[in-house]
């Protein structure tokens, strides 16, 4: 199975196809014996099928399970100022498009910027919260979901609205 992601770089930042990105259609243990191996703190949401990967104060790393199948990974960073947050957004966005990804805008939600892309297995799916006071952190998560796996409802509502988006 293809790789999630590939390595972007951002000041002293990454979201990358790392260690923390495993391919879709992996189980649950299969997951866990792979954060076992590094030096990840790693927490099962209670009574979920959630996995959630505490990075760092900055960055979340989430994984989610339907009938102990991953289907979903998503990577959740802060960042002190919206300038900072802005460059990792143009990071994401420039892999996007490198990857031949037909990025596509949604409609700010709530003050939130989102942007996805669809393809063949996978929707890929970029939502920046800005902080909107002086001193608020911004948010960025960068996910990927699979249509091959998991809740197909929602991840094929959401490809249909970016296949239809001019």
């Amino acid at each position: 199975m293809r790789q999630l992601f590939t390595l972007m770089m951002l000041p002293g930042l990454m979201f990358s196809q790392n260690a923390m990105f495993i391919p879709f259609g992996q189980t649950r243990s299969d997951v866990l014996a792979h954060l076992s191996t590094r030096d990840y703190a790693r927490h099962a949401a209670a009574e979920t099928d959630t996995l959630i990967n505490p990075v760092s104060a900055r960055q979340t790393v989430q994984y989610f399970f339907r009938r102990d199948v991953l289907y979903a990974i998503e990577d959740a960073r802060t960042f002190p100022t919206a300038k900072e947050a802005q460059k990792a957004v143009e990071s994401c966005l420039a892999y996007m498009g490198r990857a031949d990804l037909k990025v596509k805008s949604l409609e700010d939600l709530d003050g939130a910027a989102h942007y996805g892309s669809v393809e063949e297995d996978r929707v890929v799916e970029l939502i920046v919260r800005y902080g909107r006071r002086k001193g608020e952190p911004s948010l960025v998560r960068l996910s990927a979901r699979s249509r091959l796996y998991g809740p197909r409802m929602d991840t094929e509502a959401l490809a249909e609205r970016l296949n239809h988006r001019n």
